[in-house]
């Protein structure tokens, strides 16, 4: 048998403060090394620990009357702040020992009514401070919903006014801002689209006939400076919508086959799974579950790379044979596996093309990133 550990008296002291801090008797051991056996036998001997009760022994009538009251509300940092070795499992074994009412497990009628009363002037984080922070604020947006106040269903003559005079003036995020009680841009786009209404992203995004018939009858002629200069739009605006119209200059990849592009794209699920799993199946940009699976290394150039390589020429899809087909398709699947995707947001990958064409390179998405990161596409990507 061990030899019985005999505490001092300044040892039971530590034992007997540290207990009634909050630590555990293991926790005692771990920081003090006096024994298990030891530990326990003095705070039995002080009358403050019988290990076939529960623990809360130690907590004055006071203090249980505190941790009640501010239970009974939700309000932990209250109860923290004076206990701070207590945590949430600790109070709710002593609620349930001693038949506390948790209140802010449920919804008041009074809570109801702010709720209502507040919906279409105030937001969620505003109604959660009016109920003293008892729910969160997507506690009380789910609530909100739950009794039927939803910010989408009803809109007021003066509202729609609104929509309609400002919708393709100024961004989406401006709007938000004039129709405070409609809180969600989908909400608004929903409006929009049964106005059959035209948002500012698509007004100063989209080309006119007009422009894509200049662009047409003068690309020969000018460069896309000079275009740009002349439409008032901005060079890779210019480069991409000649693109668009397959309008190509000296692009070595601009002729690559559509068919085989496409027939070799079906083929790209290890690609595409790869790539997801390396962004954590999430748009990098926004953190999305809804995205695209952007080419760092342009699709167009793998091709043209692989033509070269094997010695093909680049023709329609139903003149190769079988196995140059199967050969292409074994050099792409290895070319493009070294160049993984990004996962990013549709209405973003589609305003990066916007702005660099459909063959752009590592570089100009690394830019892109840069220029996203610093807002400057905040008005875009808002509609």
């Amino acid at each position: 048998m061990g030899r019985k550990i005999i505490l001092t008296e300044e040892q039971e002291k530590i034992v007997k403060d540290s207990y009634l801090s909050g630590m555990s008797c293991n926790q005692i051991l771990k920081n003090t090394g006096f024994g298990r056996d030891a530990i326990k036998r003095c705070l039995v001997d002080a009358g403050i620990y019988n290990p076939d009760k529960t623990r809360y022994r130690k907590y004055s009538d006071e203090d249980i009357e505190y941790i009640k009251k501010y239970y009974q509300i939700g309000d932990w940092d209250s109860i923290f702040k004076k206990y701070p070795f207590m945590n949430k499992q600790n109070v709710y074994d002593m609620a349930k020992k001693r038949g506390f009412s948790a209140d802010f497990y449920f919804w008041r009628k009074e809570d109801e009514l702010i709720i209502k009363e507040n919906m279409y002037s105030k937001t969620f984080e505003e109604i959660s401070d009016l109920i003293d922070n008892r729910k969160s604020s997507s506690q009380v947006k789910q609530k909100a919903f739950k009794l039927g106040y939803r910010n989408d269903d009803s809109w007021t003559e003066e509202e729609i006014n609104i929509l309609k005079k400002n919708y393709s003036l100024i961004p989406m995020i401006e709007i938000m801002k004039l129709l405070p009680r409609h809180k969600t841009k989908d909400c608004i786009q929903m409006k929009a689209s049964q106005l059959n209404l035209k948002s500012y992203y698509s007004l100063n995004c989209m080309w006119t006939d007009d422009e894509k018939d200049f662009i047409k009858n003068n690309w020969k002629f000018m460069s896309d400076i000079e275009l740009a200069d002349k439409l008032k739009r901005s060079q890779r605006n210019v480069k991409y919508q000649r693109e668009r119209l397959g309008l190509f200059r000296s692009d070595p990849f601009g002729e690559i086959n559509n068919r085989l592009n496409d027939y070799l794209r079906r083929r790209s699920y290890t690609w595409r799974k790869n790539s997801i799993n390396a962004c954590n199946n999430k748009c990098v940009l926004t953190g999305s579950e809804k995205f695209d699976v952007h080419h760092i290394y342009p699709v167009n150039q793998i091709i043209s790379d692989i033509l070269y390589e094997l010695n093909l020429e680049n023709k329609n899809l139903d003149e190769y044979t079988s196995k140059e087909l199967e050969i292409i398709v074994t050099k792409f699947n290895e070319k493009q596996n070294k160049y993984l995707g990004v996962c990013v947001r549709q209405d973003i990958h589609n305003l990066f093309h916007s702005i660099y064409g459909d063959i752009a390179t590592k570089d100009q998405w690394e830019q892109f990133v840069i220029d996203f990161k610093n807002d400057k596409f905040v008005d875009y990507i808002a509609a």
